[in-house]
């Protein structure tokens, strides 16, 4: 017995393979916002670390950037800025490069402040 071709021969195989596509798309768009997700993180981290140690440093009298720059390098930040005003608030911002293939998009930003306790308690 001998069928005769129907147009539809084969269509499943093409449902399939596009359902296939749209679920890897979805998967790739969820992992690049995880990974940019925890680049932030990462970066919000070594930013309130490196300010907090750098307000740690400032209370010692020692150089607060010097010391918030090396702890934000050691925390995975590619690029710090810091400032130290006239109160001994330590101002620390801190870029952490984006990892694998969404490296060539940028990198995450944060910024954090830190000083002396008794600040939050005045004015």
């Amino acid at each position: 017995m001998s069928r005769a071709r129907n147009r539809d021969d084969g269509a499943a195989s093409l449902y399939v393979l596009w359902l296939s596509l749209v679920v890897l798309a979805v998967g790739l768009a969820l992992a690049a916002v995880g990974g940019v997700r925890v680049a932030r993180a990462r970066a919000a981290s070594a930013a309130d670390l490196a300010a907090l140690s750098g307000a740690a440093a400032a209370g010692r009298g020692d150089d607060a950037c010097d010391r918030a720059r090396e702890i934000a390098l050691r925390g995975g930040a590619t690029r710090t800025w810091c400032s130290v005003d006239l109160d001994g608030v330590v101002t620390v911002e801190v870029e952490v490069a984006l990892g694998g293939a969404l490296a060539r998009f940028g990198s995450a930003a944060a910024r954090a402040l830190a000083g002396p306790a008794g600040l939050a308690g005045e004015g």
